[in-house]
């Protein structure tokens, strides 16, 4: 018996029609993160996910189910980047059903979004984390999501905002961390 399919999910789409087509670019970005939500629940050959939609918005729900759907699954990487910065306030919740990811190494967003992390969250296997433009509304989700990570050998913080952070503790010793901070 061979080994199972190995695959990479690449969707990059950007819309350079028209104003007046706004309406009918946001229903196909959102048929085409339907497509990928359907795929994810019945595929488990997908070890990298990249989604990258550019000047169309996506909602918090679109973003939360496919990272519940991700962290669910054996992916290894995710890149979910959204050009369309003028949510910035919308709220991104990591699912509270599903704190724990094995198999996850790299996590990329940008997105735009405040980003929930709840405190019993795990990703034992991440070692690549990347945020921007995503907004963490205190200290204690960011020391979530960093204490979640005990292996986490490389962070890239770019233009988050960090307005409410005074200060953070992260227990990760050999860590890299590169950031550029943003404060609105």
């Amino acid at each position: 018996m061979g080994a199972p399919p190995v695959g990479t999910l690449f969707f990059k789409w950007s819309s350079t029609l028209h104003t007046s087509q706004t309406e009918k670019n946001k229903k196909f970005a959102y048929s085409l993160m339907d497509s990928v939500g359907r795929l994810l629940d019945n595929e488990n050959w997908i070890k990298k996910l990249v989604i990258s939609i550019l000047k169309v918005t996506f909602g918090p729900y679109k973003v939360t189910s496919i990272v519940s759907s991700v962290l669910s699954r054996n992916v290894n990487c995710l890149q979910l980047q959204n050009d369309d910065l003028k949510i910035f306030d919308t709220r991104v919740t990591f699912p509270s059903w599903i704190p724990t990811s094995h198999s996850l190494t790299k996590l990329v967003l940008r997105l735009g979004f405040l980003l929930v992390v709840r405190d019993d969250i795990l990703l034992p296997s991440l070692k690549k984390l990347q945020l921007s433009f995503v907004r963490l509304a205190n200290e204690k989700p960011a020391q979530n999501l960093f204490n979640g990570c005990p292996v986490l050998e490389e962070t890239t913080i770019y233009k988050c905002c960090w307005r409410f952070i005074n200060n953070m503790w992260i227990g990760i010793s050999n860590m890299l961390i590169r950031a550029h901070y943003y404060v609105i």
